[in-house]
């Protein structure tokens, strides 16, 4: 059976707003210069990678979005992904950037 967690205090809330700030923050500054790679060593497909990166920038725009409003949870669930498409984008060798 799931139960609730306990209600946050102040100071939770705090420690959470500057975690996920930091996150947002970070997230951004690899956004603005990761670099895309093209090879003949992987099978890079321009549009669909491109597609895949419009994801990722959307989560992020999602991320900032309830950052503003204080909704922390949905701000750290959607920088998660944010990173997840980045960091699988990175593994693939279709990205080059560093955390």
């Amino acid at each position: 059976m799931l139960r609730s967690s306990p209600s946050r205090g102040p100071r939770q809330r705090v420690i959470a707003k500057d975690r996920v700030q930091g996150y947002v923050e970070n997230t951004g500054r690899v956004l603005r210069g990761l670099t895309l790679i093209t090879s003949s060593q992987n099978a890079f497909d321009e549009a669909a990678v491109s597609k895949v990166l419009e994801w990722a920038e959307r989560y992020f725009k999602d991320a900032a979005y309830f950052f503003d409003r204080g909704d922390y949870v949905n701000a750290l669930t959607a920088i998660a992904y944010c990173e997840g498409i980045l960091e699988a984008l990175k593994l693939l060798g279709f990205a080059s950037f560093s955390w």
